[in-house]
């Protein structure tokens, strides 16, 4: 009897270190899968990058670009387009698109909509996974410090605000994408209290 408790109890422990394991890898396809849908948003629009400023200059600070990135083919059909600037990407994660003074901007809801933000009562983001945030810095953020203006991190709850400059911009004591390390990585992202709180990852580029 204590032998078969024992080898139950080994079966348990096995179980519940498969099930994590399977919920990690589950995490991390996600993860990868979401960062190349990005990056191919990103690359389109900065192949049109010039036809967008243009568009900026021509128009208020602040323009929604969501039909333009829909009809250039820029996101998946598993996204949706919320508003005339917000995405839902293939996750449930917010996606706004936007020229901003002259530069086009992209924001990326770390779990759930951004427009949460604006929502009394739903100001958090229980979803938000600071696995995610950490691959986005590292493996979308960081290649990009040539190319980017500026990324910044916000915490919707009204704690924080963090800009880091690409290469470009990058001077008189400003934080610079490129020299991120993976300790303040971790710190920016593990700062988000997800029950309280709306993250976001934006960036604006030239």
């Amino acid at each position: 009897m204590i032998e078969m408790l024992g080898v139950l109890a080994i079966i348990g422990v096995l179980s519940v270190g498969g099930i994590a394991g399977y919920s990690k890898a589950m995490e991390m396809w996600k993860i990868d899968k979401i960062i190349n849908e990005f990056s191919y948003l990103l690359a389109g629009l900065m192949e049109h990058s010039e036809q967008l400023t243009k568009m900026s200059n021509q128009n208020p600070p602040l323009t929604c670009i969501g039909q333009f990135v829909e009809a250039a083919n820029l996101v998946p059909e598993s996204w949706k387009r919320l508003s005339p600037c917000n995405f839902e990407n293939s996750i449930g994660d917010g996606v706004g698109t936007y020229t901003r003074n002259g530069m086009v901007a992209v924001e990326f809801s770390l779990g759930g909509s951004s427009d949460e933000y604006y929502e009394p009562g739903k100001r958090r983001n229980e979803s938000f996974s600071a696995r995610k945030c950490k691959a986005m810095f590292k493996d979308l953020v960081q290649p990009l410090h040539e190319a980017l203006g500026v990324v910044y991190f916000i915490r919707t709850g009204g704690s924080g605000w963090l800009d880091y400059y690409g290469d470009k911009v990058c001077s008189g004591g400003r934080k610079c994408i490129r020299d991120l390390t993976p300790a303040e990585i971790n710190t920016v992202c593990n700062s988000c209290t997800k029950s309280k709180e709306v993250c976001n990852i934006g960036m604006q580029f030239y």
